[in-house]
């Protein structure tokens, strides 16, 4: 999940206690099939909602070097959504909570919070 960010994250003592809980999280979802399905049949299949018709504010937090989604389904987002903002950081690939950026990710997702709320 961190692709060639691995090697900046693997130290993290966060980041290994937080992958070993998703990793017992991961086994324990795999008793229960149905919600692994329903899960993929969101992700793959028409949930009902184009792109283009949200207008909330919505942030938009991605590493370019994100091995599972590539950057540019983070552009098409933002191009997507009239009030969207598109945060490109320096994580941990598809880990965006750790990284280099991960303290500065934090701080723009606050603030995001508190602008949206105060419009």
């Amino acid at each position: 999940m961190s692709g060639s960010r691995f090697s900046e994250i693997r130290d993290d003592p966060d980041a290994v206690g937080q992958i070993t809980e998703l990793a017992s999280m991961s086994l324990r979802c795999a008793a229960a099939p149905a919600g692994i399905q329903n899960d993929w049949a969101i992700m793959v299949g028409d949930n009902g909602v184009a792109a283009d018709t949200i207008r909330c504010p919505t942030l938009i937090i991605h590493d370019p070097a994100d091995p599972l989604v590539p950057f540019l389904h983070a552009e098409w987002s933002q191009s997507s959504m009239p009030q969207s903002r598109l945060l490109a950081i320096h994580s941990g690939g598809h880990l965006i909570w750790f990284g280099k950026d991960s303290a500065f990710m934090h701080t723009e997702r606050a603030a995001f919070i508190r602008e949206s709320i105060a419009a």
